[in-house]
């Protein structure tokens, strides 16, 4: 009978007798005269055999020439003792050494910080971060302008501070008496090197942005 296009005859049976007949009248296969075992002709072992053995099952740092090496001297032999339990049998000063080395072992354990990591910071995300840098989309020699003005406002408040009306700063950041100065005076107007080496830094900014804005306005 057919039903769904599968005929209802069984499917032949797999005759092993048969099978087992075919295997039995195989030849036994020999190899040639000529054949012989991969790496027969290389020695099995060589005066460094020993060594590398030895190096790789040796313990921890001395299975390594490579990275982080240590002296032998260096090397605590008993950090892996004091870790398991003491047998019974030992000494009262022997189970007390167990435990203080136990005890030091923790104490340096809770106490140690996991490494940083090692990420790659991004110097401009860093400064942004802060209050004293920032981005702008202004025309730079806009932005020149600012900082010239800025700054000369700035000085100008570290000298009123001090009280200091005899000392003009024009607006090229040079620093003049406007008259004769007495000694005391002059102690007392004299001002740090961050000072001055802003000072500097602000009139040769002044001095560039000048140049570029009498470039655009067609007088050069």
């Amino acid at each position: 009978v057919e039903e769904n296009g599968v005929s209802g005859h069984p499917p032949a049976s797999w005759d092993d007798d048969n099978d087992d007949n075919d295997f039995e009248e195989d030849d036994e296969f020999v190899l040639p005269r000529g054949v012989n075992a991969f790496c027969s002709t290389s020695k099995l072992e060589t005066p460094n055999t020993r060594d590398a053995i030895e190096l790789w099952w040796a313990p921890r740092p001395f299975n390594q020439r490579s990275g982080r090496t240590r002296r032998a001297m260096d090397v605590p032999l008993v950090n892996t003792w004091f870790k398991e339990h003491c047998p019974r049998d030992n000494p009262v000063k022997v189970r007390v050494s167990y435990q203080k080395l136990l005890k030091c072992y923790v104490l340096n354990a809770l106490h140690h910080r996991k490494p940083k990591s090692m990420k790659r910071k991004d110097l401009m995300k860093s400064l942004k971060a802060t209050k004293f840098f920032q981005q702008t989309e202004l025309d730079w020699v806009e932005a020149g302008l600012q900082v010239c003005r800025q700054g000369y406002n700035m000085l100008n408040l570290l000298i009123n501070r001090k009280n200091l009306n005899y000392l003009h700063l024009d607006y090229n950041f040079n620093l003049k008496p406007v008259k004769t100065l007495t000694t005391k005076e002059r102690k007392k107007s004299r001002f740090g090197n961050a000072f001055h080496l802003c000072r500097e830094i602000l009139r040769l900014t002044k001095m560039i942005v000048d140049a570029h804005v009498q470039y655009r306005l067609g007088h050069v």
